[in-house]
Order: structure tokens, then sequence, then C-alpha cells
């Protein structure tokens, strides 16, 4: 089995003394220290105070792109409607030119084949009465 150690019982060493001596140790080494690390804590909260405004003026300026976005998109939606109609009005008048270029291509050659029969009649008008 293992060997017991010894305990060793120090005389002359109060527990005043320790306390005395802890209060010390934490006045000069500890307490600088805490007091060194809260201030570094006060700055990293100083800096995400700025980094959080930050953030929230991003935030809102993604809102208001979004918002724009949204309207633009909306436009677009109504420019393809208006556009819709503007072709489905020019698909019409489309028809409507054909069916007359139609009948004035027809009218033109009846016209042509009018030609033989008014030389004649214009040679009788253009002539002095005999």
């Amino acid at each position: 089995m293992g060997k017991k150690k010894k305990i060793v019982k120090t005389e002359g060493i109060s527990k005043k003394d320790i306390s005395e001596v802890l209060k010390e140790f934490y006045k000069v080494i500890l307490r600088p220290k805490f007091v060194k690390i809260d201030k570094q804590f006060d700055r990293v909260d100083k800096k995400f105070v700025k980094v959080d405004r930050r953030f929230v003026q991003i935030d809102s300026r993604f809102d208001q792109v979004d918002r724009r976005f949204v309207q633009i998109d909306g436009r677009f939606d109504l420019n393809d409607i208006r556009f819709e109609r503007i072709e489905k009005k020019l698909e019409e008048h489309d028809e409507k030119f054909e069916i007359s270029l139609g009948i004035l291509i027809k009218s033109i050659k009846g016209l042509k084949d009018l030609r033989p029969n008014i030389t004649p009649f214009q040679q009788l008008i253009s002539t002095p009465n005999q």
C-alpha cells in the first residue's frame, strides 16, 4: 500500500496573516488586472455599439433597396401587360392593313384592266366633233 503523507504544520502564520496577504495580493496584482480587463470590455462594448449602429443603417438601406426593387418589379409587370396589349393591337392593325392592301392591289389591277377600254373613250373625247 501507499505511504501516508506527513501533514506539515507551520507555526507562526495565522489565518489573519494569510487573509492580509491575500487582500494585498488582490489589491496589488488582481485588482489592476481586473480594472484593465474591465476597460478592455468597455472599449469592445463601444465598438459593438458602433458596429450595431452601422448594421442598423445597412439593414435600413437594404429595406429601402428592397422596397425600390418591388416597385421596379411591379412596373416591369405593368409594362409587360401594356406591351402585350400594344402587340395585340399591332397584330389587329397588321391584319386590317393586309386586307386593305389586298383590296388596293385588286383595285389597281382592275384599273389596269380597264385602261385598254378607256383609251378609245379618251380618243373620242379628245377629237373635235365633226
